[in-house]
């Protein structure tokens, strides 16, 4: 991909929503493209968050504990949790087809987000977004199971 076919794909991105042409060119220049065919393994739960991967085409499946959880495909960030707070992926996301993604390891991550604080805050108001996703989605499921109870005899 091009330095501008980046910047467009990375301004599809929710995590990257918020970044001005400039943010967006920061990133765009530290990503490597990458092509793997089915069964390839992009990363494993447990090892340390090298990278951030953004899926450009394909599908991956991720699992847990060798149990699939999921499976993602275009314009999905996986790995971003990881790769910020440093501790070891909490899954791992093999190729399911052939996929194209582009990553941006750690460092370069690190050298973008010390040199340039507005990215850094983009990137916490998006995570910010994920986490009020997920407590939404707990908070529905708990009020499901809360009026369940409530019927039962």
């Amino acid at each position: 991909m091009h330095i501008v076919e980046r910047i467009l794909f990375l301004d599809k991105i929710q995590l990257f929503k918020s970044f001005s042409v400039d943010e967006l060119w920061l990133v765009a220049q530290a990503l490597d493209e990458m092509h793997y065919m089915p069964g390839e393994t992009l990363f494993e739960e447990c090892n340390p968050g090298h990278a951030l991967y953004l899926i450009v085409s394909g599908e991956v499946i991720a699992s847990r504990f060798g149990k699939k959880v999921g499976m993602f495909g275009a314009e999905k960030v996986l790995g971003d949790i990881a790769v910020l707070d440093g501790l070891p992926y909490g899954l791992s996301v093999a190729a399911h087809d052939e996929v194209v993604a582009i990553k941006v390891n750690r460092e370069k991550l690190d050298e973008i987000l010390d040199a340039n604080p507005e990215v850094a805050r983009g990137i916490i108001r998006n995570l910010c977004r994920k986490v009020r996703f997920f407590t939404n989605q707990i908070s529905d499921r708990s009020e499901q199971v809360l009026r369940t109870d409530r019927l039962r005899p």
